[in-house]
């Protein structure tokens, strides 16, 4: 049987998600902690809430929303701290946009290393031309750091919820004839509902701590031809911290409960067996 500080299993098996007659889509892991971090890294350069469209699958992200007359006026010595404006310019920038409510509309996209940014003004007086671009590069600029931070974060937080297994197993274990083994899920188990709170624990234990935060399958297979004998989704989140023995994190109960799954699941398949037997036999009778 492998030891607890095993490293994944290469060789792992095709992962499978069930769907248990669920009513509305489960939320994706990846996804929510993705958007919680991008709200985050908005807040703390003092940009507004925008909308964030995240796939499921990593392969993109974007950024969409308005900022009022208020929120550029908000924002102008920011982007002048971050050396975006003149600090000089600050002040004149603000006296336009508060006298001409003044709106920007915001629209950016990251997929892959690639980062694409577009900014538009809507209120500027045609005169003021020069100002409406030299803002406007601004905060396209800004918002284009933002966007590459969020994107090398996400791609942390992706690997960290569960891609890097990529059908390999978290762990293993064997016996004479079965294999009990944990597959990582990219959904969240059902009865969770993180908070606000949660959300940003978890992203703090993948940021900070390399840990891993994963929902769980456990699976019994029979050792002869791969079969799945039976699985358990575990109810709540694991928080895995880097070198943790397997004790630490999962929970004798939930194994329990899926070795009496996979004996009762055997028994029944003996029963069939054995019906089929006793109808074979008296067919040749």
């Amino acid at each position: 049987m492998a030891g607890d500080n095993d490293q994944p299993s290469k060789g792992g098996r095709q992962k499978k998600f069930f769907e248990k007659g669920k009513k509305e889509k489960a939320m994706d892991l990846y996804t929510l902690l993705t958007a919680t971090r991008g709200l985050q890294i908005l807040q703390k350069n003092s940009w507004p809430a925008l909308a964030l469209n995240i796939a499921e699958n990593g392969c993109q992200m974007t950024m969409t929303g308005k900022i009022s007359p208020e929120g550029l006026v908000s924002l102008l010595p920011q982007l002048a701290e971050r050396g975006h404006l003149a600090k000089g310019a600050v002040t004149g920038l603000e006296l336009l946009c508060g006298k001409n409510a003044v709106e920007a509309t915001i629209w950016a996209q990251a997929s892959g290393r690639t980062v694409n940014v577009d900014v538009s003004l809507n209120g500027v007086p045609q005169e003021q031309t020069l100002c409406q671009d030299y803002l406007k590069l601004a905060l396209q600029d800004d918002l284009w750091v933002l966007c590459s931070d969020l994107w090398r974060d996400a791609e942390k937080i992706l690997l960290h919820t569960g891609a890097r297994y990529d059908g390999a197993h978290i762990f293993e274990r064997e016996s004479q004839n079965f294999i009990v083994a944990a597959e990582a899920l990219s959904e969240l188990p059902p009865t969770v509902k993180p908070g606000e709170m949660l959300l940003q624990a978890w992203l703090a234990e993948i940021l900070q701590h390399g840990s891993e935060v994963l929902a769980i399958c456990l699976v019994v297979y029979r050792d002869y031809g791969m079969l799945r004998i039976s699985e358990f989704c575990m109810p709540e989140v694991c928080v895995i911290r880097p070198n943790s023995l397997v004790r630490h994190w999962l929970n004798r109960e939930h194994v329990s409960t899926l070795t009496g799954i996979a004996r009762r699941n055997i028994a029944i398949e003996r029963e069939i067996t054995s019906s089929f037997e006793k109808a074979k036999l008296l067919s040749d009778a």
